[in-house]
């Protein structure tokens, strides 16, 4: 009986509203005042609310935008219609609310008025089906884990501790959006133990973690709000390709044979179970892709089993046993095959850093080499004034990995070396394809030490293990120290530089992602929030870098 006198009550009040609206003259001022709720059924903060429809009541005409996918219910409940008459909202939902519950419904940005567009900030109701308000709430921020950047309307979601439900197959029990700067509020919420995530899903949001573009982040601890009102909790999100790793493809194609795996390889171990097919056959690895390359050895009708131990960047490891073999390509008349280059690792023409007296450069190729001719290179190097004759190749200065495909050189000329020019002829290098590598010359010329400067400092942290990187603003690694607490970055070019601390807990010298199916966390990064705006013969000293601090959130990069 009282519900019904209520509702009686709050539609005189519509009545009244409706007939106060009115639409403002033509050339008026323009309208700056968002809409303003002055009715709602249940109203805010109310209890013992047993009704399916909830309705709200403006003091002007409005719109709805996008209210299916901005209108946050939390807890979860199923599928609502809505309808919109001039000023008055109606939600009407299929189920009924849970008992003894505490729902609030965030509208977001999705209630703005008709004639400006002016959205209703702030509109949030909280009611509840039992006789009690629920006022635990947690808080926090969310950012990038390996560029501490703030992760804009990302979701933090909540599932219960004990609750089957998890962030990979069901939609959680709280939800809510970080705002501009990553920060999060979720209020209202029923005392338990939860488990919490953050997911960053863009504009297609289904609240659950199944696709390969999404960001995820979560903390190993309990959130505790069953003995505490109100927790702060940090979370910051890393992105993982969560395909199951698997081989995709084993053939014969062309003149080639070929693996091929549904995602990149990040390590690769393989065996032949015939020792002569290490004379036979030489590979190379193209992310996802491994291709066989036949050499002259090979005989039509040889085959071998070949062993495959692969691992991908989340740390997933395949082995697999396949039998290699390659078609009779005897009777094709028009067989392609791919020009065959080299890259160079840093690029020719490039500016080094002083102390080139120890030159280090990588030749990537993109076939495996399979003769090769050091009469055919050679180099010759500025000292000082002076510039030495030409030099040819000595088994010191180079090494190749594996398979042929990436020839490292790297010499000590005792002096600063002022510039450095190696000439590539012809026939330097014959794939095994029998195409040669066309003539190419190599160069790299000391960068003016007044065009650098020096960023020194201390690193405070308990991490046993450590890498230092230098960066440029968009976090790409120019320098690196490891486990160095006084760290001194010298040579640095002129721009805007960040510093990055990685926690290397394995002392493996690399960062390791972690994996967010078996519940291993990233190991994890401090970003220094200043940003160092480079200048020539600067030195940026006294930087004090500590880890145990709560990051300031990075600002972005123009």
């Amino acid at each position: 009986m009282l519900q019904k006198i209520i509702v009686g009550i709050v539609f005189l009040c519509l009545l009244v509203a409706c007939a106060n609206m009115s639409t403002p003259p033509s050339g008026g001022p323009k309208d700056i005042t968002p809409p303003k709720l002055l009715y709602s059924v249940p109203k805010d903060q109310s209890i013992l609310f047993n009704g399916k429809v909830i309705k709200l009541v403006f003091d002007e005409y409005i719109e709805v935008k996008n209210l299916k996918s901005g209108l946050i219910i939390t807890p979860t409940v199923g599928e609502y219609e809505f309808s919109l008459k001039k000023n008055i909202l109606t939600l009407t939902f299929e189920e009924d609310f849970a008992p003894q519950t505490t729902y609030v419904l965030d509208f977001g940005q999705t209630i703005q008025d008709v004639n400006e567009r002016n959205v209703a900030e702030n509109l949030r109701i909280a009611f509840s089906t039992g006789d009690r308000i629920d006022t635990a709430n947690i808080s926090g921020r969310v950012t990038q884990l390996q560029t501490g950047l703030p992760e804009i309307k990302a979701s933090v979601l909540l599932y219960r501790k004990d609750d089957t439900l998890d962030i990979f197959k069901h939609k959680p029990m709280y939800q809510t959006r970080t705002d501009s700067t990553g920060k999060y509020h979720i209020k209202n919420v029923k005392p338990s133990q939860y488990k919490i995530y953050a997911l960053q899903e863009g504009t297609k949001s289904d609240l659950i973690y199944n696709n390969t573009q999404e960001a995820i982040a979560w903390d190993t601890n309990t959130v505790d709000l069953e003995n505490r009102s109100f927790k702060i909790v940090n979370l910051q999100t890393v992105r993982y390709d969560t395909r199951p790793f698997r081989r995709t493809q084993a053939r014969a194609a062309r003149q080639y044979y070929e693996v091929k795996y549904n995602k990149g390889l990040y390590r690769l171990h393989l065996q032949y179970a015939d020792s002569q097919f290490y004379n036979k056959a030489i590979w190379i690895l193209e992310n996802d892709l491994i291709r066989f390359y036949r050499t002259d050895a090979y005989n039509l009708g040889d085959s071998t089993k070949i062993y495959l131990f692969a691992t991908d960047s989340a740390n997933n490891q395949l082995s697999d046993t396949l039998t290699l073999s390659f078609a009779d390509i005897s009777k094709e008349k028009n067989i392609r095959k791919t020009s065959f280059e080299v890259k160079e690792l840093p690029s020719a023409g490039a500016l080094v850093t002083p102390a080139m007296n120890k030159l280090s450069f990588v030749l990537k190729f993109n076939k495996p080499v399979v003769q090769y001719s050091v009469d055919s290179i050679d180099y010759q190097v500025v000292i000082g004034k002076d510039t030495l004759k030409k030099q040819k190749l000595s088994p010191q200065d180079y090494s190749w990995n594996q398979n042929f495909t990436q020839l490292s050189f790297k010499k000590d000329f005792g002096k600063n070396v002022k510039e450095f020019k190696m000439q590539i002829g012809k026939n330097a290098f014959i794939s095994v394809e029998s195409d040669t590598l066309k003539p190419k010359e190599i160069s790299y010329k000391e960068r003016d030490p007044n065009d650098l400067a020096t960023i020194s400092g201390e690193i405070r942290t308990d991490f046993p293990y450590f890498i230092v990187q230098l960066t440029s603003e968009k976090f790409s690694v120019e320098q690196e120290l490891f486990n160095t607490k006084n760290f001194k970055f010298e040579y640095v070019t002129p721009g805007d530089k960040r510093i990055r601390i990685i926690g290397d807990l394995n002392n493996n010298g690399k960062w390791d992602a972690g994996n967010p199916a078996k519940g291993i966390l990233p190991e994890p990064i401090y970003v220094f929030e200043e940003i160092f705006k480079v200048k020539p013969k600067w030195d940026y000293e006294d930087n004090i870098i500590d880890t145990s601090k709560e990051p300031v959130p990075v600002r972005p990069a123009k």
